[in-house]
């Protein structure tokens, strides 16, 4: 991997620091504490983005093995292709791409020509697109996808942190109570809307995956 790029950046890299803001948050309140790191130290800077990358990469195992692990919380951030609402465009074509793939597979499979996704479809495209560098388009979804679930992550463990730091405010009279509330708050609102906004990123990959798959092959069979 020559650099870090635009899947990398916002799956792992802005979770990770958002997760260091707020304990830079948490330890100014309640400690009057600065900032772990300085902006105008570059080596402190460098410092924050290898952490940052480190500690998004953990959220983002954490995720995918534990909160996805758990049905109720899955459902929340998580649309199989099968239940996925896919647009006009995308059932219009998936006939086809079922019909292609029944042609291309090399293994058994029900043969399905409805516009319903047939079992592997979408990961045989995905796997066409990434394999022929077409996958782009594609990653960008992904990407922003992945950066919301982790979000969603970062929202769960955050609740029970800051119900414990209220009751610590205010068993310790640090006055930051209120403020902590109003953070709990916004944590809860953040969720809902977290969670629609990951729902809706889920369902625009897996409709850019079919679409792109779809406009290559076309545009293959055109050409040969």
């Amino acid at each position: 991997m020559d650099k870090l790029s635009l899947y990398e950046i916002l799956s792992f890299v802005i979770p990770g620091f958002i997760v260091i803001k707020v304990v830079d948050i948490f330890r100014f309140l309640l400690l009057g504490s600065n900032n772990l790191f300085s902006s105008d130290n570059i080596g402190d800077s460098l410092i924050l983005f290898c952490a940052s990358l480190v500690i998004g990469v953990i959220i983002h195992v954490l995720t995918t093995q534990v909160i996805l692990k758990m049905p109720f919380l899955k459902k929340l951030v998580y649309t199989s292709v099968k239940d996925a609402e896919l647009g006009e465009y995308s059932k219009l074509i998936i006939p086809h791409l079922n019909e292609e793939y029944a042609k291309l597979r090399k293994h058994d499979s029900n043969e399905n020509t409805s516009n319903q996704p047939t079992d592997y479809l979408f990961d045989f495209a995905y796997y066409y697109l990434e394999v022929n560098d077409k996958i782009t388009q594609v990653k960008n979804f992904q990407s922003l996808y992945f950066m919301f679930r982790n979000f969603f992550t970062i929202g769960l463990i955050l609740v029970p942190i800051l119900l414990f730091t209220i009751f610590y405010s205010y068993c310790n009279e640090l006055n930051q109570t209120q403020n902590l509330g109003l953070s709990l708050l916004i944590v809860f609102i953040g969720l809902l809307v977290n969670i629609y906004v990951t729902r809706w990123l889920r369902v625009k990959m897996i409709e850019r995956v079919f679409e792109s798959y779809y406009a290559d092959r076309t545009h293959n069979n055109t050409n040969t």
